[in-house]
């Protein structure tokens, strides 16, 4: 009963760990799309120069 109670609280556990890791996920993306086109920029700058 104890080993059942515990990986029903691991596998909740890991479905809120992995709902916020997917909302972090798509947050990175839209950060990395927004930031791509200016790190790209900065780095032609730098290999130019």
């Amino acid at each position: 009963m104890i080993t059942e109670r515990s990986s029903e609280f691991d596998g909740s556990e890991a479905r809120a760990s992995f709902g916020a890791f997917s909302e972090s996920l798509s947050f990175f993306q839209l950060e990395l799309q927004l930031v791509a086109p200016a790190t790209r920029f900065v780095f032609f700058f730098v290999v130019r120069h």
